[in-house]
């Protein structure tokens, strides 16, 4: 499966898709920095209910790809597609 900025055909998603990139990354990586450089203090509670809820969306994603056979990083309607109605 191809994903990211050169999978997209039209170049409003690759500009959306590029944006993207840059944001995950940067999801990844401040945090990691804050924790190298002690930039901020965050109460140990709060980081538990923040890393369920991060768990919580994960499954919910993984659930989709599972209930969704046809899942792809580009949209196109393929032969023999059913609806989920669960």
């Amino acid at each position: 499966m191809r994903v990211g900025p050169r999978a997209e055909s039209r170049p409003s998603q690759k500009i959306i898709q590029a944006i993207n990139l840059v944001m995950f990354l940067g999801i990844v990586t401040v945090p990691e920095l804050d924790h190298r450089f002690d930039w901020s203090q965050v109460r140990a509670a709060l980081v538990v209910v923040a890393d369920l809820l991060m768990l919580a969306a994960l499954g919910f994603v993984l659930l989709v790809v599972r209930e969704n056979t046809f899942a792809a990083s580009t949209i196109t309607v393929e032969r023999g597609q059913r609806v989920i109605s669960t």
